[in-house]
């Protein structure tokens, strides 16, 4: 069934603060309170056009103010429950729950305990997401090892910085050969970097990131850890591991500044309304009963430019974005991973066009080629960079041996859908479409 839009549903960032773009209906905002330096906990929100709210702790009422739309209030931080009283167009009471749990503390929206989560929870060998503060999710049990990566003072093999050195040494002989104007390489920090006064456990004193930004100085990797960590409230939901779409936003600001480009304001390209939507997450559906929270996410047009998707799932997969308004009339193509995703999404309102090709920092000369890029960015999460990138690889052999693996069925109709491309597309679809060997019959 297709998703109704409220067109009410439209906000705006300024200065940090999110306030509703719209008027007419009453609309309202409520993010977890956070914890300060002095031993509060800090309540925000926003009621428009305005309205009584008041907070209640133990029976006694902390805080009675009046949101003009917004609000922001400190209360001494205490165990126990907190409510909030707001005049809002429907019955709606908000609860938050403290409870300090040895040396765990957090915070669970209307809940009077966790939902079960941690390695005890989920089989052995899988993820699972790690209950922090302040009803925040982490992802532990990973194949990286996430949790030893943040905690544990750890440095790259010697094999592993010699790949990354080769990658950056091949820099400047790509820029000559494919005749791009800039290429960088984009580290995507992981959540518990940025919100690590959430995090349950303690960060280690020289991480594998901290090595890796002290080895690789030339060229310097761009790391938006400052500048997501000032809008870090908004850049990651309490119940996925990845950047929301306007952290995505914050980390192209980035890029485009450290590439000299217009970085804010409508000359930018980049997304200034935003949507407030519900989404459990990848670690909420980690926990039982499944948690979700409230994220900004992309207006309905952003994702609208995609043009063209080879149809793979994850690595070799490609898509291409077009918006002939654009203010750069480049072209971009983006090798990253998951967090790439709505990064691509993010710049498709700042280039003309703007490829994505799922291979973390992989850069690939035969899709270079066949794009004919103007900039390439290499993305890659934090907690990848203990690996070497997959510099050299192709994309399109990637592609074809997903597509090789697909049942039959799902196979000859992947196969067909690209070979009905248009021609234009020509270039991302025909190295797809050679014979694909059967492989039941080992032809």
């Amino acid at each position: 069934m297709p998703e109704t839009l409220d067109p009410t549903n439209r906000w705006t960032v300024t200065r940090d603060y999110l306030t509703p773009e719209s008027g007419g209906a009453t609309v309202y905002w409520m993010p977890p309170p956070v914890p300060d330096a002095a031993g509060r906990l800090v309540f925000s929100g926003c009621i428009r056009p305005g309205g009584r709210v008041r907070i209640r702790h133990g029976g006694a009422v902390l805080v009675d103010l009046m949101a003009c739309p917004g609000f922001q209030v400190a209360v001494p931080l205490r165990q126990g429950s907190y409510e909030i009283l707001a005049d809002l167009p429907e019955d709606r009471r908000l609860v938050w729950e403290v409870r300090d749990s040895g040396s765990e503390a957090y915070m669970r929206t209307g809940m009077t305990a966790p939902p079960q989560s941690g390695p005890d929870a989920v089989a052995p060998g899988q993820p699972f997401a790690l209950a922090g503060r302040m009803g925040q999710l982490f992802l532990g049990g990973d194949s990286n090892d996430s949790i030893g990566q943040f905690t544990e003072s750890r440095s790259l093999t010697e094999g592993n910085a010699a790949g990354w050195s080769n990658t950056f040494r091949q820099f400047p002989g790509w820029q000559k050969i494919h005749g791009l104007a800039r290429l960088s390489l984009l580290i995507a920090p992981a959540k518990e970097e940025i919100l690590r006064e959430y995090y349950p456990l303690p960060r280690g004193a020289r991480t594998i990131l901290d090595d890796f930004v002290s080895r690789f100085r030339d060229p310097a990797p761009i790391l938006p850890k400052w500048e997501l960590w000032n809008r870090r409230d908004l850049a990651w939901s309490r119940t996925d591991t990845h950047w929301t779409d306007y952290g995505a936003a914050v980390a192209a600001a980035a890029v485009l500044k450290a590439w000299g480009l217009p970085s804010t304001g409508p000359d930018s390209g980049l997304p200034e309304t935003w949507r407030l939507r519900q989404r459990i997450g990848d670690l909420g559906s980690k926990v039982q009963p499944q948690v979700s929270s409230h994220e900004l996410t992309f207006l309905p047009e952003v994702p609208a430019r995609l043009v063209f998707d080879n149809g793979v799932t994850n690595q070799g997969n490609i898509r291409l974005y077009r918006h002939p308004q654009a203010p750069q009339p480049g072209r971009l193509l983006i090798f990253g991973d998951s967090f790439g995703t709505n990064l691509a999404e993010a710049f498709s309102g700042v280039f003309a066009e703007v490829a994505y090709a799922y291979q973390p920092a992989g850069f690939d000369p035969e899709l270079v080629a066949a794009i004919q890029p103007d900039h390439v960015l290499l993305q890659i999460t934090q907690r990848f960079l203990h690996g070497q990138p997959a510099t050299g690889k192709p994309v399109f052999a990637k592609a074809r041996d997903k597509i090789a693996a697909l049942p039959q069925d799902k196979r000859v109709a992947l196969l067909a859908r690209l070979a009905a491309a248009p021609a234009e597309f020509a270039p991302l679809t025909a190295p797809l479409i050679a014979p694909v060997p059967d492989l039941a019959s080992g032809t």
